[in-house]
């Protein structure tokens, strides 16, 4: 009996709880504004999006073309946004959004979490999403 208490001892001891309060993740936003190719600026879009630091880091880039940005490592909790907005003149380069957010935990994958396509012209969008794992 003292050995079976002996060895479940042992096997409690030699497992260690995770503890996902201490995974590193790194997040990936993806934007673009879609714009038609008659209306597509080399400065016609401003992105934003929230930094590991917790401020917003802004970007002026063309309406037209995939925009990757990664930052990280964050922790359990970090919300992340990305927001894009149309800077052409009115009526001069309306974009259709398309927003992603990606997370790598551990770095392992990255796994899309939240995203917006929109078919709509407008003049921005925004998501939002809350490291929760």
């Amino acid at each position: 009996m003292k050995l079976y208490a002996f060895l479940l001892m042992i096997l409690f001891l030699g497992c260690k709880k995770s503890n996902n309060n201490e995974s590193q993740y790194y997040v990936k936003y993806v934007a673009d504004g879609q714009s038609s190719i008659q209306q597509a600026k080399p400065n016609g879009l401003k992105i934003f999006i929230d930094n590991e630091n917790g401020t917003v880091t802004e970007f002026v880039r063309s309406n037209r073309g995939i925009n990757e940005f990664t930052i990280g490592p964050v922790k359990k909790g970090f919300i992340s946004r990305v927001a894009v907005s149309n800077i052409c003149p009115p009526l001069d380069c309306y974009i259709r959004p398309f927003l992603q957010i990606h997370i790598s935990q551990d770095n392992g994958p990255f796994v899309l979490k939240k995203e917006i396509i929109s078919s709509q012209y407008s003049d921005n969008a925004s998501i939002i999403y809350t490291i929760e794992q």
